[in-house]
């Protein structure tokens, strides 16, 4: 039973395989024109497909050198922008917990400072309210000693 040969897929060896058939062909109309012996034929083949294949290796291996070159320089840039953000983090991250911690260093002398003026309110209206009965103490004595110094003055004359 005759079974077909598998496709080729690879665009590459497909072309060079295409190449090697018209070269083959050429050389077969060639050959018959000529009388070219099947060895020089098959030397010729071999020939000219080696300088294909190396035609096409060194198209590969310069855009292989390319893609490297972008690959490495890719790499070096993202990394760098790593190290750097992760620095950045850091410093941020510094901050942050000293801004945290000054902040309650703040709300810790708000509220003693809150307690302290609630403190001092409360003594003032204490002191107030004192000085208002010393005040009323005082204008009633001094009202009982003008009172007597008036009888005492009106009782000498008298």
């Amino acid at each position: 039973a005759f079974e077909p040969a598998p496709l080729i897929e690879d665009p590459a060896l497909r072309t060079a395989m295409m190449k090697l058939f018209i070269s083959a062909a050429c050389l077969l109309a060639t050959a018959s024109a000529a009388a070219v012996t099947p060895v020089e034929k098959v030397i010729t083949l071999l020939e000219d497909l080696k300088t294909g294949i190396e035609t096409e290796g060194a198209a590969e291996a310069s855009t292989y050198d390319k893609f490297a070159c972008f690959c490495k320089s890719t790499s070096t840039s993202k990394s760098d922008s790593i190290i750097a953000g992760r620095d950045n983090i850091n410093t941020l991250s510094a901050k942050i917990a000293e801004k945290t911690a000054g902040k309650e260093d703040k709300q810790t002398e708000l509220k003693e400072r809150r307690a302290n003026q609630e403190a001092m309110t409360k003594e003032l209206k204490q002191t107030e309210v004192r000085f208002a009965q010393e005040r009323a103490e005082y204008e009633a004595t001094a009202a009982d000693l003008s009172k007597a110094i008036a009888s005492l003055e009106s009782a000498i004359k008298a």
